[in-house]
């Protein structure tokens, strides 16, 4: 069963909208989380990323791309309550997150609960489950 999950980054460029792709796998801080934190978390590579569809992130930062079909391969949104309905009704992620200007939030969409992901991956680390 897949984890999904959505990825966005602020564009400020582009008047603060949100650009995000949906992943399909392994969409838990664990693992996209800590892989987010560790190869994305430079503006510009992040809105690159934010352009296709994802499978999934391999743990040293490589994307698996999939055929988004006739979907575009990435949404906009102008704002986060927008992202974050879409990503829960049309995509039913279960984690979203996003790249601002204060660094990467996950948006836990089971808890309707948002977090700083470095306090997330900390928890993670002091409990031992790094993977």
């Amino acid at each position: 069963m897949a984890t999904r999950g959505m990825i966005g980054v602020v564009v400020e460029k582009e008047n603060n909208r949100i650009r995000a792709i949906y992943n399909h796998f392994d969409s838990y801080p664990e693992h996209l989380g800590k892989v987010l934190a560790e190869h994305y978390s430079d503006r510009d590579v992040c809105e690159t990323l934010c352009t296709y569809h994802t499978r999934s992130i391999s743990p040293d930062g490589v994307p698996e791309y999939e055929d988004g079909g006739d979907d575009p391969e990435y949404r906009d949104y102008g704002t986060f309550d927008l992202f974050i309905k879409d990503a829960r009704d049309r995509w039913g992620v279960e984690y979203i997150y996003l790249l601002d200007k204060d660094g990467w939030q996950i948006h836990d969409v089971y808890a309707n609960r948002t977090y700083d992901l470095d306090d997330i991956l900390a928890t993670y680390e002091d409990d031992a489950l790094t993977y």
